[in-house]
């Protein structure tokens, strides 16, 4: 990732945690400047993929209803086309497990 694609998705993660934290605002985000934006301190993990296992009974095709979904954002999947499906955001890091992340 150059920088400038580095800063532009910067600013988006800013933009999208104002938008979290003020979901009426009088002057919608992006018509306002970047120094409103939460400031994100630390470090930012991008990880492309991930699994998630969970429990869904209402779902017959599953062993007893679980399930187990792959969440994809790569540019190519197993030699393949691109998956974008989601953002997952680690917005408490102090709590483990899946409750830590935001779902984009």
């Amino acid at each position: 990732m150059s920088f400038l694609e580095w800063t532009e998705f910067l600013v988006l993660v800013q933009r999208f945690l104002f938008d979290q934290l003020n979901p009426n605002p009088v002057v919608p985000s992006t018509d306002m400047i970047e120094d409103v934006y939460p400031v994100i301190e630390g470090k930012i993990h991008i990880f492309n993929s991930a699994i998630a296992t969970f429990y869904a009974p209402s779902n017959i095709s599953g062993i007893a209803g679980m399930c187990r979904e792959y969440i994809r954002a790569t540019s190519s999947w197993r030699n393949g086309p691109a998956h974008y499906d989601c953002v997952l955001i680690n917005t408490k890091p102090d709590i483990n497990g899946g409750h830590r992340f935001e779902v984009a």
